[in-house]
């Protein structure tokens, strides 16, 4: 659920995936439709749900072209299992709210 209702594809099907990977990104809203612009390097604070756990820790990336990198609170590399990824990115210091 997002915004307390189902997402679902273009043919009306409910969107399931494996993992889901929240990242929080400094950025700002830029214009009156709601548009924005988020800085997508650097690191910030990252939320993990996969296989029925949440995993709080940093992503990583150190440039536009380099690939983000993820680590738990004790700075291992987070791997994650096969599956569908849902990520979703928010403004830094959002309210994130989730139900496992």
């Amino acid at each position: 659920l997002q915004a307390k209702a189902i997402h679902r594809d273009k043919n009306g099907e409910a969107i399931e995936v494996d993992n889901v990977i929240i990242q929080e990104m400094p950025g700002k809203v830029i214009d009156a439709v709601g548009r924005l612009d988020i800085q997508t390097t650097g690191s910030g604070k990252v939320w993990i749900l996969s296989q029925g756990k949440k995993i709080e820790g940093t992503w990583k990336k150190s440039t536009r072209l380099a690939r983000t990198k993820f680590f738990d609170s004790n700075g291992k590399a987070i791997v994650l299992p096969p599956g569908k990824v849902w990520f979703e990115i928010v403004l830094t210091g959002t309210q994130v709210n989730w139900a496992l």
